[in-house]
């Protein structure tokens, strides 16, 4: 397997259930407050390990004015993927487009950690060699996994939950 290598942000996430999205300057008492590790780089580095790659990681606490840079350096791009939530997502590269279904493994309660569990499953199958269909197939399933729970890091699925899903969704087509 390859490695993979992150430079992103981490953080921490302060989370609370509210009844509904205040008014601005509206007080609402909440409750199931939660403080769990996060930030896009460190949860994709977390899906990438949690789900069997090899990950190093670098990133800085905080904001950078890397922008620019970062930017100009995506025009190591091979192809495009564009995440649409509960429609699944579109994999645009040179030679084919693709629509690549959302998979329901439950009721969604928390989306915090899907766009970065989907970042990072596809990584790790794109590491190990799969095509770039088959590794988006596999990150809509982890992030489908990831959704049906709350938190960040906490609810990215582990490489035998996702495989376990798609032994039994392989099973009833």
């Amino acid at each position: 397997m390859k490695r993979i290598f992150l430079l992103g942000s981490l953080n921490c996430d302060l989370t609370v259930c509210a009844p509904y999205l205040p008014e601005a300057g509206e007080t609402l008492k909440g409750n199931g407050f939660m403080i769990t590790a996060g930030g896009k780089g460190a949860n994709q580095a977390y899906a990438c390990a949690n789900l069997g790659g090899s990950v190093k990681m670098a990133g800085a606490v905080g904001t950078d004015a890397f922008g620019d840079l970062l930017l100009k350096s995506l025009n190591g791009a091979g192809g495009v993927i564009v995440t649409l939530g509960e429609q699944g997502s579109l994999v645009y590269t040179r030679k084919e487009r693709l629509r690549i279904p959302c998979v329901d493994a439950g009721e969604a309660v928390d989306t915090t950690a899907a766009g970065d569990t989907y970042c990072g499953a596809l990584c790790v199958k794109l590491a190990e060699g799969a095509d770039l269909k088959e590794a988006a197939s596999f990150a809509s399933l982890c992030s489908g996994i990831a959704v049906t729970r709350r938190g960040a890091q906490v609810s990215v699925p582990t490489r035998a939950e996702a495989e376990a899903l798609q032994k039994r969704i392989g099973s009833k087509e």
